[in-house]
């Protein structure tokens, strides 16, 4: 007698989990700080400026960030004031800057800067010259009888 063949043999095949892999950070670099304007473009030397920039990608609420006068070897890092932010501030030019014309450095944290020439002319302060008053008489008129 013919012996009947084995039942099929059964494999489970396990349904494949499907695997998550993290959504990719994206990394974007920050962008250079862009001047698009100061102002004063002078003053005098005898008191402290106060110079308004307007610009750019500013990030001057970080550690780091840098606003610089440069002429030659000269080098002044000038101190922010009150207002502060990301397209605009305003930083504190000191009594006896030497005289001459200064590049302005906006310097970001990450040591991205950018810099307009010739935005800053520091005037020796000067004497007004003092006048004398000068006294010109004035005819008194006495009434006749």
């Amino acid at each position: 007698p013919k012996t009947p063949p084995p039942p099929p043999t059964r494999t489970d095949t396990p349904t494949p989990t499907p695997t998550f892999s993290p959504t990719p950070t994206i990394t974007t670099t920050p962008r250079p700080p862009e001047i698009l304007d100061s102002e004063p473009s002078s003053g005098v030397n005898s008191e402290e400026i106060i110079i308004a920039v307007k610009g750019r990608y500013f990030r001057p609420d970080e550690d780091g960030f840098r606003v610089e006068l440069k002429s030659g070897g000269k080098k002044q890092r000038l101190i922010l004031g009150d207002l502060t932010t990301s397209t605009g501030f305003e930083a504190r030019i000191p009594v006896g800057l030497a005289p001459g014309t200064y590049d302005l450095w906006v310097i970001n944290p990450d040591e991205q800067f950018d810099f307009r020439t010739s935005a800053y002319e520091s005037k020796a302060a000067t004497q007004a010259p003092t006048s004398t008053p000068t006294l010109t008489p004035t005819s008194t008129l006495t009434p006749t009888p």
